[in-house]
């Protein structure tokens, strides 16, 4: 298992709800690893006008230990992404996102590894509900919650959806790339092919 944020980790990656998760999930099966990848961005929240706050990854490692995770959780700092795909290849995994981040509106991160056919436990939220719609087989969505500061995410619903995903894992291989994404692309083609004749974009040079 790993998580999607391979460029950084924040407060608004609800990292400490798939700790959780995991952690209802040792009482039963111990045999996992879960990877962490990215370094703490401490950019907060911009679009609301929120700080961020230092510290979130030692907090992160100190509830690790506290939850008894720590032969279970690896932290790897920031890695190349070609990297991480290199040490990946030929290996199935399920990738664990409980972000609320407003860049979740692409759900690019979550789209490489269902291209990959691996597993996926995502949020719903943004890009995440597109996903979930046209890869039903390799998501398992976790409903978002209204709470008093705002949307929250729930680490017992993300344990069901974790244990979901796990029970699918063993027969996970469909690569297969559903037709809606191609013709998103045939349509995002002639669009653009539509500007550059209109001249609202610049032709390439030959």
């Amino acid at each position: 298992m790993e998580n999607g944020n391979r460029g950084a980790n924040c407060s608004y990656s609800y990292l400490e709800v798939i700790l959780q998760a995991l952690s209802t999930y040792k009482q039963t099966n111990s045999a996992f690893k879960f990877h962490v990848y990215g370094v703490e961005d401490r950019l907060g929240w911009p679009h609301m006008g929120i700080e961020g706050m230092s510290g979130y990854e030692q907090e992160l490692k100190e509830l690790s230990c506290s939850l008894g995770l720590e032969d279970n959780v690896l932290f790897h700092g920031f890695v190349k992404r070609e990297e991480i795909d290199r040490e990946r290849q030929g290996i199935k995994v399920i990738m664990l996102i409980a972000s609320l981040h407003s860049d979740e509106n692409f759900g690019m991160a979550a789209f490489r590894y269902l291209l990959n056919g691996h597993q996926t436990v995502l949020t719903h939220w943004g890009g995440h509900v597109d996903l979930a719609r046209n890869f039903k087989e390799r998501v398992d969505i976790v409903e978002v919650d209204k709470g008093e500061g705002g949307p929250k995410v729930s680490h017992e619903k993300f344990f069901d959806a974790l244990v979901s995903a796990v029970a699918k894992y063993p027969n996970s291989s469909n690569t297969q790339i559903p037709d809606y994404y191609y013709n998103l692309t045939a349509e995002y083609k002639k669009i653009v092919d539509l500007k550059k004749i209109s001249g609202m974009l610049p032709l390439p040079e030959v």
